[in-house]
């Protein structure tokens, strides 16, 4: 009776690694697949090509100043582009480009591309990890599948976008915060609101997503609405309000480079004001 029990035990073993070693060998070629078929496409994306320009710009004017090879006519017909590009975000994507430049002693444009393939990718292993530890595994392979694979995604992630960057940051938050959900400690709730702050640095529009998920496990965990505000949720607050907040306080009122750029997308007025369609009379 002990050798048939102790054999069944042995079968389970051998089919669960059986499947394990399945589903890494499918996972080793999904994402072969999905890195070769972006090297296939690099730097070949119509998406928001006026972005890319001042992308390559941004990061050509970093990298002339790092070298002593670049003609003084080229570094001042790039200062003078330079001065004509209005400030958005921060340029942390321009920066690893042109620190890549720098160690190549070369400008290529192909580095861009290589270095946002590689994040979407890397995103794509995070999605992965958050969709089975919340849903299943086969969940998470077909999510991550469709993520890797769906046409826009491959056009964003060729480019010279710092979406691919901001996407890896935006998933790395998301499992952080579902692991400090899972296991409330000090240590898992500053790496949450890190990386939680790093993503919203590199493009805000992030912020409502991760601020709602670190809401809804709070509303999970807590029986009350007054639960919900303690030291944690300040903490996780304040890390991912003030890097943002500095950088574009910094760039309104002390160099005033986020001004115009200020004026024209910060418009609270908006919620107030009734807008008519030039169709409301066809109706």
């Amino acid at each position: 009776m002990s050798d048939l029990k102790t054999a069944g035990q042995m079968h389970r073993v051998t089919r669960s690694q059986c499947r394990s070693a399945r589903l890494l060998v499918i996972l080793a070629l999904t994402f072969f697949a999905a890195f070769a078929i972006r090297i296939r496409y690099l730097n070949d994306s119509p998406i928001l090509a006026e972005v890319q320009f001042r992308g390559a710009l941004i990061a050509r004017a970093k990298y002339f100043g790092m070298t002593d090879s670049v003609p003084r006519w080229r570094r001042e017909v790039n200062a003078y582009s330079i001065q004509r590009l209005p400030v958005k975000e921060p340029s942390i994507m321009e920066s690893l480009v042109s620190f890549i430049y720098w160690l190549l002693d070369k400008e290529d444009l192909r580095v861009a591309g290589l270095l946002s393939s590689t994040f979407w990718v890397i995103g794509g292993i995070l999605l992965f990890r958050l969709a089975e530890r919340m849903i299943s595994t086969d969940a998470a392979l077909f999510s991550t599948a469709y993520y890797l694979f769906v046409p826009i995604g491959i056009h964003v992630s060729v480019g010279f976008l710092a979406d691919p960057l901001m996407i890896m940051m935006f998933l790395a938050s998301l499992l952080a915060i579902v692991r400090y959900n899972d296991q409330p400690t000090r240590l898992r709730l500053l790496a949450a609101a890190g990386l939680s702050a790093l993503a919203i640095l590199v493009k805000p529009l992030c912020a409502f997503a991760i601020l709602g998920a670190f809401a809804s496990s709070r509303i999970l965990k807590s029986t009350a609405w007054k639960d919900m505000i303690n030291t944690e949720a300040l903490i996780f607050l304040g890390i991912c309000s003030v890097p943002v907040v500095l950088y574009y306080l910094y760039g309104m009122l002390i160099t005033k480079s986020l001004a115009f750029q200020a004026r024209v997308s910060f418009l609270p007025q908006l919620l107030l004001k009734t807008v008519k369609s030039k169709n409301d009379g066809l109706r």
